[in-house]
């Protein structure tokens, strides 16, 4: 059962993104890229390199129109440098290189991983090296990549509309960081930030002001055991999880250097550093069709669009005791889950969502239920309107409502769509399935044991499971 997948395939048949303008492009603000990966090919823009310290950028320079990944790791001979004390023995993490892939690797190149995008520009900007990133780099970076001017260096001419941000610091939010953020929030790019992988309360820049937070969710709609939480969280999606049963992890665009490059490949991953490049995604997919939307817009529309939180029987996070891995609230986890198409209808106009109605015998009364369904935030839906699309004919009742009810009579298949018009004129639409059929009889058995099918779960999304949790004292990827 997917609970937590993103909902991807109806919103990719809105739009598979924009290919040009600003819209198009998504900035990485992160350890740089492997440009040669195949599956990242022809998505790349020219980006930068803001790493200040030689020492930290690991590829015998300072600041260049390079941004290529050199590798990041941390072995112990680093730690006789003062500059890395306390910092974690590492292998190179190859950290923007599989976030690129999250949200734009190639689609329909007979292989890899398909991007959440299928039309967007990653803008690299590589800001961390070993042991993570100067504050001073990050902000720079951040500025950079929203087309701001930045002392020495020349002005982005693909500015981006969309940043993803998944690092953490372990203090909060300052004015110097949250003066940045108002800067390129402003300039119209909308930051999506990483909640952190702390199993804390946020630190910065997920407690800064007008970032949009992501937090992870297990496969099962829990709080993943590593990710922070708090009420500036906007919402949850899927981060991957090696708790509770078989691994479930990201997928994307990796290296197989430990140290320096080796082969491009592919990789697994966990973390809410991945779980904040599926908002970013989708974020980019809604200014596709809608390019006139702020950034507020689209945090806000996010939200509005998201599912329901799962009811896990777990203790509410944030309670006393309720341990790492526990039920996520609206004051915790956000909103609720990250959901692709809900968002992107959201973009223009309302958003239908329908309870599903599943199977059932011949005979059954079904109500089919949008009453969930939302417009977007200032606007009011004004009329709903069920039709069958397919199966055998029923009689609707209340079809002009919200909910409506009908007799499914015959064995088969039935589909039924839902419209909605909002009071701006604007129309959204889904559908829903319906199966009649009769139960199926257990056969008769003698003394054997029976075993449990496994569920495919997650299939719109979890091609993309994550990576693990990188703890860097300095300034922490998460």
């Amino acid at each position: 059962m997917n609970l937590t997948g993103l909902n991807l395939p109806p919103a990719w048949g809105d739009t598979t993104g924009s290919t040009s303008g600003s819209t198009a492009v998504v900035a990485v603000v992160d350890s740089g890229i492997r440009a040669g990966h195949p599956d990242l090919a022809g998505k790349l823009l020219p980006g930068y390199d803001l790493v200040s310290e030689l020492a930290v950028s690991n590829d015998g320079d300072g600041r260049d129109p390079d941004p290529s990944d050199p590798g990041d790791w941390v072995h112990p001979a680093d730690l006789a440098n003062p500059l890395f004390a306390g910092c974690d023995l590492s292998n190179s993490t190859w950290h923007g290189t599989f976030i690129a892939g999250q949200i734009a690797a190639a689609t329909d190149n007979a292989q890899g991983v398909a991007g959440l995008n299928w039309g967007a520009k990653v803008l690299p900007v590589r800001v961390s090296g070993k042991c993570g990133a100067h504050l001073s780099d990050l902000l720079d970076g951040l500025r950079w990549a929203a087309g701001l001017p930045v002392s020495g260096l020349p002005i982005n001419p693909n500015p981006a509309r969309v940043i993803n941000l998944s690092f953490g610091g372990d203090s909060a939010c300052t004015p110097g960081y949250q003066t940045t953020i108002d800067a390129v929030t402003n300039a119209g790019a909308l930051i999506v930030v990483a909640a952190g992988n702390s199993n804390t309360t946020l630190t910065r820049p997920a407690d800064c002001r007008r970032v949009m937070t992501v937090a992870s969710v297990r496969k099962d709609g829990a709080k993943a055991e590593y990710s922070s939480f708090g009420t500036r969280v906007a919402l949850a999606a899927p981060g991957g999880s090696t708790d509770a049963g078989p691994s479930t992890l990201l997928y994307s665009t990796d290296n197989s250097g430990t140290t320096t490059p080796g082969v491009d490949m592919y990789g697994y991953k966990q973390g809410t550093s991945f779980a904040a490049p599926q908002a970013a995604g989708i974020a980019s997919l809604m200014l596709a069709v809608n390019p006139f939307l702020s950034p507020r817009q689209l945090i806000e529309r996010m939200k509005a669009g998201a599912r329901p939180h799962v009811v896990t029987g777990l203790a509410a996070c944030g309670t006393p005791g309720a341990g790492a891995v526990c039920g996520c609230t609206t004051t915790t986890c956000g909103a609720g889950l990250l959901d692709a198409n809900t968002s992107v209808q959201l973009a223009t106009g309302p958003a239908v969502v329908i309870k599903p109605v599943g199977e059932v015998e011949p005979g059954t009364v079904i109500t089919l239920d949008g009453s969930q369904s939302v417009p977007i935030p200032g606007r009011s839906i004004v009329s709903y309107q069920w039709v069958q699309v397919s199966g055998p004919p029923v009689t609707l009742s209340s079809a002009s409502s919200a909910v409506a009810k009908g007799t499914l009579v015959a064995e088969d298949s039935y589909v039924f769509s839902l419209t909605v018009v909002d009071n701006f004129g604007r129309t959204g639409e889904d559908t829903v399935r319906a199966v009649a059929a009769m139960p199926v009889l257990a056969a008769s058995s003698s003394g054997g044991g029976g075993g449990s099918a496994g569920h495919l779960w997650g299939l719109s999304l979890w091609a993309w499971v994550i990576a693990v949790a990188l703890c860097q004292r300095r300034r922490r990827r998460v």
